[in-house]
Parts: structure tokens; C-alpha cells; sequence
């Protein structure tokens, strides 16, 4: 069953809120599971170590995805040809003399555009489905740090040896707000795009 861009959307902006901690209910019942189960020794060290190297692989994931000024600059020239579209379309509906082989190029011609506008579209739901993905990974890691903190209250020797709670801390803010930036163009551009796949597309 194929989800809507726009149900896709919500779906993703409800998950991306709870995850950078804009839903409190959601936080606390984190917080709680935290007191339960604290780490192990090795899943501390795994933690402490692993969390630089993962901020250097996030940077390497976002640039992987499909620039968003790409995006944008195609979103441009495919709303322009949308218009051209939608001009011509018009004019030939007030001409007495409209044959079917112009009826017949104009239908080409949407299908091409409409085809170019949900190539663009996968594109995008491609970005935000990573997106979504790097969202959870880091929220997983922010509750391993919560764990983490809580032991080191009780075991104050760790660290000794290994990285304060609020170094790993300032990583997972890093990390999530890396992940913020490419959240929100990539929002707008869906949006744009709808705008082209619901203007002029219609004859």
C-alpha cells in the first residue's frame, strides 16, 4: 500500500518531535526506564568510545543524501515548466481548432512532467526516510547517555577514565541538531514539490 507524501510528512515531523525531546511525556517515561537498567561496564566503554567516531559517520550519512540547493534548483525549473504547461493548456482549451494530435502532445508532455515531479519526490521521501532512521539512531544513543550518567552517579571512579557525561552530552546535541538543519529544507522542498504535482497538472 503506497503512503501519501503528506501523511509520510506528519508521520515523520510527530517522530522527529519526540525524538529531540519536544514531547515530554514521551522523555519522562525514558527517563524512568533509565533508573531500571543501568549499564554495563562494557556498554559504557562502548558508549564513550563510539560516540565521536559516530558524529565524524553522521556528517559523512547527511552528506550522502541528495543536496537540498540540488533539490531546490530543480524544484525551480520543474515549477516553471509546470506553468508553461498549464499556459498552453489553457490556451488550447479556447481554440476551436484543437486537433487531436496537439490534445495528444499536450498529454505527452504532462505525463513526462508529472513523471519528472515523482522522480523528485522519491528523491525527497528518500532524504527524510534517512533522515528519520539518523533521528532514532541518535535518540537510542541519548538514552544509553541517560543510562550512562545515572551510573556514573553511583560509580564516580569511571570518570576517571573515561569521558564526562557532559562532553558526550554536547556530541549527541551536535549530532542532533546536524540532523535538524537537513530536517527542515527537506520539508520544504516535499512541500514545493507538491505545489508543482497539484498546479497545472490537471487537463
Amino acid at each position: 500500500m503506497k503512503v501519501s507524501f503528506d501523511r509520510f510528512v506528519v508521520i515523520f515531523v510527530l517522530l522527529f518531535a519526540v525524538n529531540t525531546g519536544y514531547a515530554a511525556e514521551n522523555l519522562e517515561k525514558t527517563e524512568e526506564a533509565t533508573t531500571s537498567k543501568p549499564l554495563t561496564l562494557t556498554e559504557a566503554y562502548t558508549l564513550t568510545n563510539t560516540l565521536p567516531i559516530k558524529l565524524i559517520d553522521l556528517s559523512e550519512q547527511l552528506d550522502d543524501l541528495t543536496d537540498t540547493n540540488v533539490i531546490f534548483t530543480k524544484i525551480q525549473k520543474l515549477s516553471s515548466r509546470v506553468g508553461e504547461l498549464e499556459w498552453k493548456t489553457t490556451t488550447a482549451s479556447t481554440n476551436p481548432n484543437l486537433n487531436a494530435q496537439q490534445i495528444l502532445s499536450l498529454d505527452t508532455k504532462l505525463v513526462k512532467l508529472s513523471v519528472r515531479i515523482a522522480k523528485l519526490n522519491r528523491r525527497i521521501e528518500s532524504n527524510i526516510h534517512a533522515l528519520e532512521i539518523l533521528s532514532n539512531e541518535w535518540l537510542a544513543n541519548d538514552t544509553q547517555l541517560q543510562k550512562f550518567t545515572i551510573q556514573t552517579s553511583v560509580q564516580a571512579n569511571l570518570t576517571d577514565s573515561l569521558p564526562t557525561a557532559d562532553s558526550l552530552d554536547q556530541i549527541i546535541k551536535k549530532a542532533q541538531q546536524l540532523i535538524e538543519e537537513q530536517v527542515r529544507p527537506t520539508l520544504l522542498a516535499g512541500k514545493k514539490n507538491r505545489g508543482n504535482s497539484g498546479e497545472g497538472l490537471h487537463t
